[in-house]
């Protein structure tokens, strides 16, 4: 029992598994996509911060008939209530 590969432990599986998440994460980052661009600037989030004030508003808008029942969207709907919260 003292082989370290039969003791692997819950802590051993978690620390294992954050690690491989960190590490797709950053692989992805750094694969030039769109995303991973916008945060591969050093201090974007700061200066988004800053230009908000620090501050952020969530704005809730709601329209029943933005959606068909066969689940399509309406476009026409969708740009009026982006219109609506900006």
């Amino acid at each position: 029992m003292d082989d370290p590969k039969q003791n692997f432990t819950r802590r051993d599986f978690l620390r294992a598994g954050s690690l491989a998440a960190l590490g797709a994460g950053l692989g992805l980052a750094g694969a030039g996509s769109a995303v991973g661009a916008a945060q591969a600037k050093p201090g974007a989030a700061a200066a988004a911060a800053a230009a908000t004030g620090g501050k952020s508003r969530v704005i809730l808008i709601r329209d029943p008939q933005a959606v068909t029942a066969g689940g399509q969207t309406d476009p026409a709907r969708l740009a009026a209530m982006l219109d609506e919260a900006m």
